[in-house]
Parts: C-alpha cells; sequence; structure tokens
C-alpha cells in the first residue's frame, strides 16, 4: 500500500535500511504476450519510482505468468513482444537509477515445467530473448549492468550433451531431471569454464549468479574410473573448477561479478564470489545467529547479509529482539509488513536500526571476537577505533574493554548480566526501546547489573 511504503521510504531517508532487490515484475493480470498484451510502461514507471524510494537498484524480471505465451499464439510474435517489453523496462530503469538486470532460470530452454531437464546445452531460448548480444548492448548502453544464473553441475536428462558426460556424472537426481557433473574429469571443468568464458566473450556479460555449487557430493553412482581423472579428491576438483572459472572470467573483466549462496561459503570461496547471504532460516533466530556469525569468520572482506527476519503482530517484543540481535554483527534483512505489526514492535526495531545504522563500521568492519562456539556462540564482540559492542547470549560473563565505550546487549533470556571490568567506569542501562533506566558506577571488578531482557548496558 501506499502507506507502507510511505512508512519504508522513510526509513530509507533517514539510513536505516535499504531494499537489496525486488521480485515479481510484473503481474499476472497485465500480458506481455499476445493478442491482448497489457499496457505495461505505466506500471514499469510506478515500479522504478517505488524502487527509488527505497533505494532499490535491482530487479529480477521473473513474472511467469505475464510472459507465458497464450496456447495457440505465434511464437515468434510472443518472442519479439517480449523483446520490446525487456528494451522498454531497460531504458525506464536508467531514468530511475536501477544499475543491474539479472536474468535467472529460464532462459536456456523454452520448456515450462519443472525441474533442470534441459539444462546443460545452455543455448538461448530466442523465444525469450531473440538477440542476446543486443539485448545487452542495449542494457550497457544505459549504464547498467547484466548477469545471468547457471546451474553449474546440472546436465539435464532432455540436453544434447547429456550422452557425452556419460561416466562422468556424480550421480543422477530423477526428481529434478538432472545428473551431477563429477569435477574431477579435466574435460567436465573444461566445458563449463568454456561454457562461461564464451559467453561473456561473445556477448560482454558482467556478472554470473553461480547456483547449486552445493550439489557437488559423492554417492554411490560416482565414477572410479581414477586414471581418467586428474585428481581423485572432490574437493580439489570443485576448488580447481572455481579457480579456473575465477581466473579466466576476471582475465576478461577484474571487477566481473560472482554470486554464491550458502551452504557452499567458506574459507575458499571468499576468493571467488562478491555476493553471501546465510541460508534460508526463517522466524529461526538461532540458525541465523550461528550461520550469520559462521559467514562472518570465513568471508573475509565479502559482506554478509542475515537471512530476512519476520515475525507475527501476537509475538512479544522480546520475541522480535532476540532475531534482531541475532545477526547483530551482518546486514539485518527485515521482511515485515509495518501495517502488521504493533507499534511497540515498531519502537523496538526503530532503537535496534538506529543503533545498528550509527555503529555499522564497527559492527561490520571491526574486530570480530566469537565466544562458546561449541554451545553455538555464547556471545560476540566487535571492536573499532575506541568502541566495543557485544550480544550476550546465554549468561557468560562480559570481558569490559579499558580506554572503549563499550555497550552489552542482553540477550540471555533474563534480566541480569555479569561483567568483569575496571573499577570506577560509567555505567548507563538502557531498556529494550533505548531509553535510559539508570546510571551509576562501577564500583567492583566483578559485577552483576540489571539489564532488562533484551536491553542494553552502556560501559565508559
Amino acid at each position: 500500500t501506499d502507506e507502507e511504503l510511505a512508512e519504508i521510504a522513510q526509513l530509507h531517508e533517514i539510513g536505516m535500511f535499504t531494499v537489496e532487490s525486488c521480485n515479481c515484475f510484473i503481474p499476472g493480470s497485465i500480458p506481455l504476450t499476445g493478442e491482448n498484451t497489457g499496457d505495461y510502461v505505466p506500471h514499469i514507471r510506478e515500479v522504478y519510482r517505488r524502487m527509488q524510494l527505497v533505494g532499490a537498484d535491482t530487479v529480477v524480471f521473473g513474472s511467469g505468468g505475464a510472459r507465458r505465451i497464450p496456447e495457440g499464439f505465434d511464437r515468434e510474435r510472443a518472442s519479439a513482444q517480449l523483446d520490446d517489453f525487456m528494451r522498454s523496462a531497460a531504458e525506464i530503469a536508467k531514468e530511475y537509477g536501477i544499475k543491474t538486470l539479472i536474468v535467472d532460470d529460464g532462459w536456456q530452454t523454452d520448456d515450462s515445467s519443472r525441474g533442470y531437464a534441459f539444462c546443460g546445452d545452455w543455448k538461448i531460448a530466442t523465444s525469450k530473448i531473440p538477440d542476446m548480444k543486443d539485448f545487452v548492448d542495449k542494457v550497457h548502453a544505459l549504464g547498467m549492468k547484466f548477469m545471468i544464473w547457471f546451474s553449474v553441475p546440472f546436465v539435464g536428462f532432455q540436453s544434447e550433451n547429456y550422452e557425452r558426460f556419460k561416466g562422468m556424472y556424480l550421480g543422477t537426481r530423477k526428481w529434478q531431471g538432472t545428473s551431477v557433473l563429477d569435477p574431477r574429469f579435466k574435460e567436465v571443468r573444461e566445458f563449463l569454464v568454456q561454457t562461461y568464458v564464451s559467453y561473456v566473450e561473445k556477448y560482454g556479460w558482467d556478472g554470473l549468479k553461480l547456483d547449486f555449487i552445493d550439489s557437488f557430493v559423492l554417492t554411490d553412482e560416482s565414477s572410479t574410473d581414477y586414471d581418467k581423472m586428474d585428481t581423485t579428491s572432490l574437493e580439489v576438483g570443485v576448488e580447481r573448477l572455481l579457480c579456473e572459472i575465477s581466473d579466466k572470467l576476471k582475465e576478461i573483466n577484474p571487477e566481473f561479478l560472482i554470486e554464491f549462496r550458502q551452504s557452499y561459503i567458506g574459507p575458499v570461496m571468499a576468493k571467488y564470489g562478491n555476493f553471501f547471504r546465510v541460508g534460508d532460516c526463517p522466524n529461526d533466530p538461532i540458525a541465523n545467529r550461528i550461520c550469520s556469525l559462521d559467514l562472518r569468520l570465513t568471508s573475509d572482506k565479502i559482506p554478509v547479509h542475515s537471512d530476512m527476519l519476520m515475525w507475527n503482530k501476537n509475538d512479544t517484543v522480546e520475541a522480535v529482539m532476540y532475531q534482531l540481535l541475532a545477526v547483530m554483527f551482518s546486514v539485518p534483512q527485515i521482511s515485515i509488513r509495518f501495517d502488521s505489526i504493533t507499534d511497540d514492535h515498531k519502537r523496538a526495531l526503530k532503537s535496534y536500526l538506529d543503533f545498528w545504522t550509527k555503529h555499522r563500521d564497527t559492527l561490520l568492519d571491526g574486530e570480530l571476537e566469537v565466544y562458546g562456539i561449541d554451545a553455538d556462540y555464547t556471545h560476540a564482540k566487535a571492536k573499532k577505533d575506541g568502541e566495543s559492542v557485544q550480544v550476550l547470549y546465554q549468561s557468560v560473563v562480559a570481558k569490559i574493554d579499558k580506554n572503549h565505550a563499550n555497550y552489552i546487549f542482553n540477550s540471555t533470556g533474563s534480566d541480569e548480566i555479569y561483567i568483569e571490568s575496571p573499577c570506577g567506569l560509567k555505567c548507563e542501562v538502557y531498556n529494550i526501546y533505548g531509553s535510559k533506566l539508570s546510571e551509576g558506577i562501577i564500583a567492583s571488578a566483578f559485577e552483576k547489573i540489571k539489564v532488562p531482557n533484551c536491553g542494553m548496558v552502556k560501559i565508559y
């Protein structure tokens, strides 16, 4: 609604958060193909206007219902209609400052059924994109970047390349209509690398969305024809594949974009990817905490985003804050409708985002320390430029850093925390909404301080 948009736009304007990307571009009620296509230009302009208000610069086409070709309609005409739409969308996007166009799954086949039976040939479905080079050139002419999706390991049962790689599969996924390539074979890696390189060189793509890397798994069906492999280690084979992909693509463009997602993220992957995000874990603050801290520890300087946070209007404010505090040391992705949460939820959320925005340099770029890994992280701390931010997830002793402004959040479920601190420091206690409750002086080296559940204490 306009009211929801206004609230989100206001939060973006004051720096609380930015919407990273948008999906479902065109609704099914505005058909893009057929005898009676909808007037999509006003809708495009309205979408871009709204994206501009909330800071989004990427929209994924998707829109399966809108681009579905009516039965019996000429496919060449439909293809031309889709081409006209995409060019119009790109041209209007430039006006609104949108910088990246991402083409997702489906560009490689005319088949509309679920699964990956037609992956592996990677031939452009000209019914959807009649002239890829012309389309990409027009996107570039608008000052935008172009990215496209690949399912790296899959060669589908219906693909022309399926027979070519018989004996070089790790296994089959019958429910998805595909087999999984084995990167221990040099021929497999050369095929994948050459596929990406040839397309990037031919069409000038700026980035690849490389999916399903976590599907490289040994099974009972995996080949034992070791003499034909140049490594018998699957891990080495995957690492060589990613290295070869990254090196070749960055030779073409040093700023080439590669997107990865959990669970195929770790220390090695940090060399190859530009986008890392926690895997799906809706309404699970413990999983979000574990995964976001895992990624922070293994992703070097690559930005780490939490999974999207959501809750019910009947949840307590503390339940909301448990989710927010769980991802304090990553970029929080908020996914709630502001008209469906309580005023108390909004107050707590605003207090959290105000703090996060003010201290983001420390939280994201500071020296990160984690504790109690065997207990799913009992607490974590980030330090930078004279300030220290801690979140206690269990009842442990928080050590206070001398000569720092220390902010300690209580996410333990109780109304007290324990600290080890130099004597004589000032102490201020705040509630869940960021309002000051009390102040005092630290009188002993070890103290128990009354801090409301999900509240904060500042010691300095």
